[in-house]
């Protein structure tokens, strides 16, 4: 049997985009539909054949979308904007993709490049660590999903994690899911925001002065923080809640400031 790769140009099917890209087909087909991220060529029959160029730039595309680029802004982008976009972004956090270390870097900004409003690693993880209520989103099975809003508590570079009651609907989605998204945004503009999902690496028991105190005293302060606890029931009714710790695994941000940088 031949490899689905065929000997064109326009040689690839969306099978292996989907395998060389970790993009999936569905997410393939819809930016090229809703963005024109790519235009593959057809066969009499409906497939799509896509070219080298195509797998280059839809790479590209995935690896600034986990950036916080929305692919509404860089689908129309050439392939050396591209890379130089992804450049830049991993100069200023000090990493450097296996994407962007495959591809020679133009010796200068195509013309045209737009200014990423992706965080860099440090604003993003400064921005998380900063006070906001979070909103929480959990998978659940039959339904949308679970959204509601949620004090948290994060350090740059370390887990973030939150309080709940190990029995509510949050507790036992959780436990069953084993990962959530949390976002966190500033209410006025310039606006900005972070979203972060990952995996559960944690479930266990609360405590009050380790855990609620601590963040009850984040979000309303010493005085006001003590009396919440105090009309939540103190040390007596806090023998359900289990903190949740969870390791961000994927980041999205976007910072809409840089616009009017410069």
């Amino acid at each position: 049997m031949e490899d689905p790769i065929l000997s064109d140009h326009h040689s690839y099917h969306i099978g292996t985009v989907s395998r060389l890209t970790a993009l999936r087909a569905e997410t393939i087909r819809a930016w090229e539909r809703r963005h024109r991220a790519v235009t593959p060529l057809r066969t009499p029959g409906g497939t799509r054949l896509f070219s080298e160029e195509d797998v280059r730039r839809l790479g590209l595309m995935k690896a600034l979308t986990e950036r916080g680029d929305p692919i509404s802004a860089i689908a129309g982008l050439s392939a050396d904007a591209l890379r130089w976009r992804l450049a830049r972004i991993e100069q200023i956090d000090g990493e450097r993709s296996e994407v962007a270390a495959s591809m020679p870097l133009p010796a200068r900004p195509p013309s045209g490049d737009p200014m990423s409003l992706a965080m860099t690693r440090t604003e993003r993880e400064a921005f998380l660590a900063d006070l906001h209520v979070g909103v929480i989103s959990v998978a659940e099975p039959g339904r949308g999903p679970l959204t509601v809003p949620i004090w948290y508590g994060y350090a740059p570079g370390g887990e973030l994690w939150i309080v709940t009651e190990r029995g509510s609907r949050k507790g036992r989605l959780l436990e069953k899911t084993g990962r959530f998204s949390l976002v966190a945004q500033s209410e006025q503009p310039p606006y900005r925001y972070v979203s972060v999902e990952g995996p559960i690496v944690s479930i266990e028991k609360s405590l009050l002065a380790r855990d609620e105190r601590p963040l009850a005293h984040r979000y309303l302060g010493a005085e006001l923080g003590e009396r919440y606890l105090e009309a939540t029931g103190g040390e007596d009714a806090r023998g359900d809640n289990v903190i949740v710790r969870m390791r961000p695994e994927r980041w999205l941000s976007v910072d809409y400031s840089k616009q009017y940088a410069g």
